[in-house]
């Protein structure tokens, strides 16, 4: 991955509509670039989790409580309905041992400046983080057309040569809603996602997606991607270990 980009958003506001969340963020004039993850703030966040329960409404970041822009990310879900995921290892610094979605941060101008950006900040990431491939043997690699670049890169950097099966996958974008303004209150842009705000191990920010696979969970089996590289060059590869998990189980009712 490129540079990392983001930066302090001192205003933030979200409100409940029904059961979904629409979150207005406020970008500065002059952004101050953060080079670190922003610091957990737990009992800040208790606050805001409790106003929006008994108010509808809260004040999620002021000049004391800084926010950050959205980042991106999402979860397969196959034809049978069950989603893939992974789990993060005993060494993670944020959330270890905890499953959660493929994502990851915006790495360029467009990443958090505009609704297409943070969509493709989550296809990017889920494209590089989770291959899959058939269960069927001879192994194919299912690649979505839509992130045929990453996931070949990410497939090239494990060392997977599997003939190409190509698929076309739906985003599904979600029923939460996503506004950024500027400070003299201009609309910029605006999405719809499933937005997750989150205090505890540190301040962070999401904008996830579904993305539907026109495949059943007994046709995947899904390698997770996930890695880094080094300053010498290796990629060392995480190996965390990946999910398919039944969302009727875990909800008792159908989802889709």
């Amino acid at each position: 991955m490129s540079e990392i980009l983001e930066f302090e958003i001192n205003y933030a506001r979200a409100y409940k509509t029904g059961d979904n969340l629409v979150v207005q963020l406020v970008y500065p004039a002059v952004k101050k670039q953060l080079t670190q993850r922003l610091a957990a703030n737990p009992e800040f966040g208790s606050r805001v989790l409790d106003n929006l329960i008994a108010k509808g409404e809260a004040i999620i970041a002021d000049k004391d409580h800084p926010f950050k822009p959205a980042g991106g990310g999402s979860l397969y879900v196959t034809k049978d309905n069950k989603v893939i995921c992974h789990r993060r290892d005993a060494g993670a610094g944020f959330h270890p041992m905890h499953h959660s979605a493929y994502g990851g941060f915006p790495d360029s101008d467009e990443g958090v400046s505009s609704a297409q950006g943070i969509r493709d900040t989550a296809l990017r990431e889920t494209g590089e983080e989770c291959i899959l491939i058939t269960r069927e043997k001879p192994h194919r690699i299912y690649v979505p057309r839509d992130t045929k670049e990453y996931t070949e890169r990410a497939a090239k950097r494990l060392g997977l040569d599997l003939k190409p099966e190509y698929i076309d996958v739906e985003t599904l974008l979600g029923t939460d809603t996503l506004e950024v303004y500027n400070e003299k209150g201009r609309l910029l842009f605006k999405t719809k996602a499933l937005l997750g705000m989150i205090w505890d191990s540190s301040t962070t920010f999401d904008a996830l997606f579904l993305r539907r696979l026109p495949l059943f969970s007994e046709e995947i089996l899904p390698i997770d991607a996930e890695g880094m590289t080094k300053n010498d060059g290796r990629f060392i590869h995480f190996n965390r270990e990946s999910y398919i998990i039944s969302l009727d189980d875990l909800r008792g009712k159908k989802t889709f």
